[in-house]
């Protein structure tokens, strides 16, 4: 690879990055529900900390299904459902929401 803007991954390398991605997100969601969690039993959680919990576990469990799909691809040589190619997007977008949702009611307490 010479790092110009035309080389390409190959498809194996593509799915290591992805793999790397999904498991990364993955965690992150889980500490972020425990943190939320911890929120929630200090007495200060709403009905929309709940909802953000739920928003971030299904990010976390998008993130889980797609990494299995990877293991599965890899190890049998199933193709990949059609779903996988918008598991990213919608695992990442599904977090950035829970997020932004549980931040902006810990901003109002805080405040």
């Amino acid at each position: 690879m010479t790092g110009l803007p035309d080389d390409r991954l190959d498809q194996a390398d593509a799915l290591l990055l992805e793999y790397d991605y999904f498991k990364h997100l993955s965690t992150i969601a889980l500490v972020t529900i425990g943190a939320l969690l911890t929120w929630v039993q200090g007495g200060k959680g709403t009905t929309l900390v709940m909802i953000s919990i739920t928003v971030v576990a299904m990010s976390a469990v998008l993130s889980f299904s797609a990494m299995n799909q990877i293991i599965v691809h890899r190890k049998t040589g199933r193709p990949l459902r059609k779903l996988f190619r918008w598991e990213r997007p919608i695992s990442t977008g599904a977090y950035a929401t829970g997020l932004g949702l549980a931040m902006s009611e810990i901003g109002k307490v805080i405040n």
